[in-house]
Order: C-alpha cells, then sequence, then structure tokens
C-alpha cells in the first residue's frame, strides 16, 4: 500500500482530506494457493485483503468468506465502493494482493472509513485533549471511526455499539487499545476526524459530542433508516422472540452489504417455536427492504 505522505500529497487534495483508502490491520497472513481474487476470498474465513496494481488500489473485507465491502482507489477517478470497487481493479493475480486475518469486529467495523460520512469538523489535536476526545466520540450505540491524521502516519480507532473494536496506524499496524496511537496522538500536527453512523433506534440527542461550548449532532443516515425499518419489521413479526434476530441486525455494519449479510445469518438461524419458513420469509422481506434503500439511496 501507498505510504501516508504520497497518498496526501498533491495540490488537488484539500487540507486535511483522508486518503481514499485506509490503513490495513496487520495479522496472520492465511496460506493459499489459490490463483485470482474470488479463489482467495473463498479460502479465507474474517480477513482484509490489500491489493495493489497498475490499475490501482483496493481494501476488501472479507467476512465468513464472502466479500463484506470494498473500496478501491484509481488514478484520476474518485473512489469507489462495494461491487463497483471489485469490477473496477479487473481480474487480479494473489501476487498483486495481501491478506491479514482478523477479528470479526474490526472487519464489520473497518467499511466505516469509506461507507460513513465526517460528523465533526477537522479538529487539531492541539486544541484537546485527543485520547479524551476519542473516548467521548466512542460511546455505546454508535459505531463509525476516529481518524487520527499527521504528516507520518494516519491512524483508526474502530468502534461499535458495544465500543471500542480496536485501535492501528500506518506505523503501528497491530491492532490494540487506544495506547497503540499514542505516538499519532501526541503529534503537534495531528488533526483529528469523525466518521460515525447513528445506532438503529436512537435518536440524535443520543449521540451528540461536545466540544467546548458546541454540540455535533451526528444525523440518521440512509443506511441505519434502513436498519431501524427491518429491525421494526423484525419486532413485528417475532414479538417475543424477536431479539435474537434483532440482534443479528444491530450488529451488521452500516453498509448494503453489511446488513443483507445478517440477513442470510437471519435465513439460517433456527429458533424454538418458530418456523423454518417464518424465518426464510422474514429474510426474504428484510432483503427486500434493504435492496429497496439501497436502489433509492
Amino acid at each position: 500500500m501507498p505510504t501516508i505522505r504520497r497518498e496526501m500529497a498533491g495540490s488537488d487534495r484539500a487540507p486535511h482530506a483522508l486518503p481514499d483508502l485506509p490503513p490495513v490491520p496487520a495479522g496472520p497472513e492465511p496460506f493459499f494457493r489459490a490463483r485470482g481474487l474470488a479463489a482467495l476470498i473463498a479460502a479465507l474465513d474474517d480477513a482484509v485483503i490489500a491489493h495493489r496494481g497498475t490499475s490501482g488500489e483496493a481494501v476488501i473485507v472479507v467476512v465468513r468468506g464472502r466479500v463484506l465491502d470494498a473500496v478501491a482507489a484509481l488514478p484520476g477517478q474518485p473512489p469507489v465502493v462495494g461491487l463497483d470497487a471489485l469490477n473496477a481493479i479487473g481480474s487480479t493475480d494473489t501476487q498483486t494482493m495481501r491478506a491479514a486475518t482478523v477479528d470479526r469486529r474490526l472487519a464489520l467495523a473497518l467499511p466505516s472509513y469509506w461507507r460513513e460520512p465526517d460528523r465533526l469538523p477537522p479538529i487539531p489535536v492541539r486544541w484537546v485533549d485527543p485520547a479524551g476526545m476519542v473516548e467521548a466520540i466512542v460511546r455505546k450505540r454508535r459505531r463509525g471511526v476516529v481518524v487520527l491524521q499527521s504528516a507520518s502516519d494516519l491512524g483508526l480507532a474502530l468502534f461499535d455499539e458495544s465500543g471500542l473494536v480496536g485501535a492501528y496506524s500506518h506505523r503501528q499496524p497491530h491492532p490494540g487499545g487506544l495506547d497503540v496511537l499514542a505516538g499519532v496522538m501526541a503529534s503537534a500536527d495531528t488533526v483529528l476526524h469523525a466518521r460515525i453512523a447513528d445506532a438503529a433506534g436512537h435518536g440524535t440527542d443520543d449521540v451528540n459530542v461536545s466540544l467546548g461550548e458546541e454540540r455535533v449532532a451526528a444525523l440518521p443516515d440512509p443506511v441505519e433508516r434502513c436498519r431501524g425499518q427491518v429491525v421494526d419489521l423484525v419486532e413485528g413479526v417475532l414479538h417475543l422472540h424477536a431479539e435474537p434476530v434483532v440482534a443479528r441486525f444491530r450488529a451488521a455494519p452500516a453498509t448494503t452489504s453489511g446488513l443483507l449479510l445478517a440477513a442470510e445469518e437471519v435465513r439460517k438461524l433456527r429458533l424454538r417455536l418458530i418456523s423454518p419458513a417464518t424465518m426464510a420469509s422474514l429474510a426474504d422481506r428484510a432483503e427486500q427492504i434493504i435492496r429497496a434503500a439501497s436502489r433509492a439511496g
């Protein structure tokens, strides 16, 4: 993957603009003999693939042997995401790719980097207590990523509704706690960004971030509205038996592919007193809602 300095270089990039691709986490590199991207994906469980080729670069997130999401950066073009990213990089050879096995929660959280909007203006860390600011943003019932950008490093603190998932950076690629980001937090030129998605079923009053006298609200986005519609459907159908199904949709990443993956898990889920036909029908209806919302977006 390119260095931070290269990705941030260029007069066409606005001050404090983030690179199109996130840093990729380090992890055990799975042994494989697969030829081509499709075969590699099928051979993995939970992993992040970094691709760098002549046509561009990409980060691909794999969960349970299936593509969860992807982002590609092509020369002179805006970034593309999802299946379009896979189509953009075209046929690939495994020599252009590096795969790292990662924790599933981290894999599910990583697409927040390219999927979620910036909820705060860029904040120079010299104005705030950076660790305290990160902890204030990383609150339950919220998912997203705090990005710490300096001239020499780019760090991520990924979080979901349960709290901090993991932190790492280009220079410190092995995920850990916030202490992994101590170096980039201490840099005088570091700027903090926050890309946040609201958790389903909670109003914006629950996701305000204090910054001095100001309060910045994270507004609902279309994917989270879709998640809320699916949760309402599940609760309306299953009533007292809804919680195991609702939990899967609430734990899914805030992407269309993440919600579709949750629907597929629900299709295979077996609950006492609920027939498989009911579960299949519920998954079908959830998929219809998700795909309709994706087309509308």
